[in-house]
């Protein structure tokens, strides 16, 4: 896990040059901020090393890929709308040698309705994508009935989650856990987890603008 781990920041900061994909350059802060602070739902217990696992607007592969690392039996599939983040992905699956994951370059709520992607994943996280209750519109569609969603949040997510606690129901979520992930250095993290109580209604998710524009 380590090795692939420095490959990858590696890697990185050699594409970061040309795409856009963190503003997190300093190694110190790429160890914390990044795969510390993906890592932190595994001190929990909260994703099975065989779990089927998808990342939503994974970005360059956070916290997906430190996750694939720490648990070479998990099934991930990684998410991401835009494209050029799915090659440099892509190029770094083929030059690590990882078995078992996928990629899609597709929009969450398009994502959401299809029958590949629709409640298949015992796991769904995300981070740094979307205010709290539209992101449950984006992830928990993709979750099986049994399973969680986990997003990763800051310092108000206590808040956040009492917001969306209507919006989880909706959308056939049950019980909703504020889990503190503090990684130091000040830095107050939290994990929002969003078990999966019942099949998403078919009219979920909305269209983008609906979703952002109105959330439940």
């Amino acid at each position: 896990a380590l090795r692939l781990c420095r490959l990858y920041a590696q890697r990185l900061l050699e594409a970061n040059r040309f795409v856009n994909l963190t503003a997190i350059t300093e190694p110190e802060d790429i160890a914390v901020k990044h795969f510390l602070d993906s890592l932190s739902p595994l001190s929990k217990g909260l994703i099975a090393p065989d779990a089927r696992l998808a990342d939503v607007g994974c970005g360059a592969g956070l916290p997906g890929l430190p996750l694939k690392f720490a648990l070479p039996g998990l099934k991930l599939t990684l998410m991401d709308s835009l494209q050029k983040r799915i090659r440099f992905i892509d190029g770094f699956i083929a030059e690590a040698g990882l078995d078992g994951v996928a990629t899609a370059a597709v929009r969450a709520e398009d994502a959401g309705r299809s029958p590949a992607f629709r409640e298949r994943f015992d796991v769904v996280v995300s981070r740094a994508v979307a205010e709290l209750r539209a992101l449950c519109e984006y992830c928990l569609p993709l979750v099986r009935v049994g399973g969680r969603m986990i997003a990763y949040k800051g310092p108000d997510a206590p808040a956040r989650a009492e917001e969306a606690r209507r919006a989880a129901k909706e959308l056939g979520g049950g019980d909703i856990a504020v889990i503190p992930a503090p990684l130091g250095r000040g830095l107050e993290h939290h994990l929002i987890v969003v078990e999966k109580a019942a099949p998403t209604p078919p009219a979920y998710p909305r269209k983008q603008a609906r979703i952002v524009k109105s959330p439940l």
